[in-house]
């Protein structure tokens, strides 16, 4: 996962300097890095990753994108709706790290015996 996004601007930032209202600028085969609302162009998305659905949506102007997912094809600028420690990708990273931490029953009863 890349650590910088380019501004519909074209300038290069680092994700951890985004900020609510920040437009990127998402190309074809491009993680989508934020949460927010398409506000230019139009493309289709894999949201496979985060939603399990099998084909791939359509989205222009006022669809809303989600973190980690693909911009398959076209070209969209998305205007972030929230920080980059707050997006879709980043609440299912943490949940995935608590259930790791959360050893289940038998897991914690072989540990006793090993």
């Amino acid at each position: 996962l890349s650590k910088n996004a380019t501004l519909a601007n074209g300038q290069l930032i680092s994700l951890t300097d985004l900020k609510i209202g920040d437009v990127i600028a998402i190309r074809a085969g491009e993680i989508i890095l934020a949460d927010g609302m398409v506000v230019k162009g139009e493309g289709v998305v894999d949201e496979s990753s985060l939603t399990g659905e099998s084909l791939p949506i359509s989205k222009a102007v006022n669809s809303s994108v989600m973190s980690g997912t693909i911009l398959q094809n076209g070209y969209i600028e998305v205007k972030l709706d929230a920080e980059t420690a707050n997006s879709t990708l980043q609440r299912l990273n943490a949940a995935m790290l608590d259930v790791q931490a959360d050893k289940g029953r038998y897991a914690k009863l072989a540990d006793a015996f090993a």
